[in-house]
């Protein structure tokens, strides 16, 4: 009998090699049905999720009727305070005028001047135009100036018991060029601390 074939009902032993071999392509193999299934999890987690799109805020409806055209121009005009042309009775009445330039390339109409007071008890009782300082009064169309053109305003004013010397008196005027209204602002019409007023101590 050959010894070196094994006998039937034997267990075929395999050499430490060939099973370190096997054990090696199966573990393997393993580890790339592990690496391919990780793969196709982190596809699908790491896949970006679809939104949908936002929709669309309409813009607010449009305004059926459009503000007035009403600009604050700086370099628009020049004003002047006139203090030569400064007059009052010391107690009740103040007259004071400003000169206004047109400094635009436009045709400049002046539509209104109001008074603007510190205190409530001044208040504006007549309102002229004159052509030239401290006199020459003018309406209607020669109200409207030609580029580098001049024209006088003059506001008599009525005083209350506030001392007016020490008070806010300017004016703002109101014109209108090209059909755009133009505003022009003088903080102070005159320099009244050399003026003599009932109503101011001392």
């Amino acid at each position: 009998m050959d010894r070196d074939r094994p006998s039937e009902g034997e267990d075929h032993l395999e050499s430490p090699s060939v099973a370190w071999s096997r054990s090696r392509v199966v573990s393997t193999a393993a580890v790339v049905v592990l690496a391919a299934a990780l793969a196709v999890v982190g596809a699908v987690v790491g896949h970006p999720r679809t939104h949908a799109k936002a929709t669309p805020v309409p813009p607010p409806p449009l305004p059926t009727t459009l503000p007035a055209r009403s600009v604050h121009y700086s370099g628009a005009v020049f004003l002047e305070p006139l203090d030569q042309c400064v007059r009052t009775d010391h107690r009740q009445t103040l007259r004071l005028a400003v000169e206004v330039t047109n400094l635009t390339n436009s045709r400049l109409r002046i539509i209104n001047a109001a008074l603007v007071s510190s205190v409530p008890d001044v208040r504006l009782a007549r309102l002229a135009y004159w052509s030239r300082p401290c006199g020459g009064v003018i309406t209607g169309r020669a109200l409207a100036l030609a580029p580098a053109g001049h024209l006088v305003v003059a506001m008599t004013l009525a005083l209350g018991s506030t001392c007016p010397a020490t008070s806010l008196l300017g004016a703002r005027l109101t014109f209108d060029i090209a059909g755009t209204q133009v505003q022009a602002e003088s903080s102070a019409l005159a320099n009244l601390a050399k003026v003599h007023f009932v109503q101011c101590p001392g």
